[in-house]
């Protein structure tokens, strides 16, 4: 497995099992979410740059199966953080080594009228102490994060599923 450092997070990935994973499923026609087509993601591949090609091939994810989606502009407290881009949600074969602490708050910490989501186990990944959940990059790549799979797919279960879920907004 190869590990990737994507700022905050830590990630090994699996790509042949990836590749296992995208022979059976295919997001980018979701049957229950209607919207989704592959013409999006035929438009989204002809937009692609190199680095945004080289961040989603890391992963070993096939590009035709993707789920991708057009946004409006995006806006944080009124100030534009992003205008106009296609939203992409992939699941991919790996495990967390490191998590933005946020993230590892909302996940693992309870409150006094709330129990924690997922239960505290061996081989954690390390909490990085940074203030959000995504990470914003200033080229075309624009915002991503990384959760669990299970919050996609209720089908992997726990946190250490052996499969994780990304969101990414990329720039048109």
């Amino acid at each position: 497995m190869k590990t990737l450092d994507l700022f905050p997070w830590k990630i090994r990935v699996n790509k042949e099992k990836t590749s296992e994973y995208y022979s059976k499923k295919d997001l980018s026609s979701d049957k229950e979410l209607k919207k989704l087509d592959k013409e999006l993601n035929d438009t989204f591949k002809k937009v692609l740059n190199s680095e945004t090609l080289k961040f989603i091939s890391n992963f070993g994810v096939d590009i035709d199966k993707l789920r991708v989606e057009l946004t409006p502009d995006f806006y944080d407290e009124g100030k534009l953080i992003l205008k106009g881009a296609y939203l992409l949600e992939f699941i991919f074969a790996g495990e967390f080594v490191a998590i933005p602490s946020k993230q590892w708050d909302f996940y693992f910490e309870s409150s006094e009228d709330e129990p924690a989501i997922f239960e505290i186990e061996e081989n954690m990944p390390e909490k990085i102490l940074v203030d959000d959940f995504f990470h914003q990059t200033a080229d075309k790549m624009g915002i991503y994060k990384f959760s669990p799979a299970v919050i996609y797919d209720e089908s992997f279960e726990g946190w250490n599923s052996g499969y994780i879920f990304c969101k990414a907004l990329f720039r048109l």
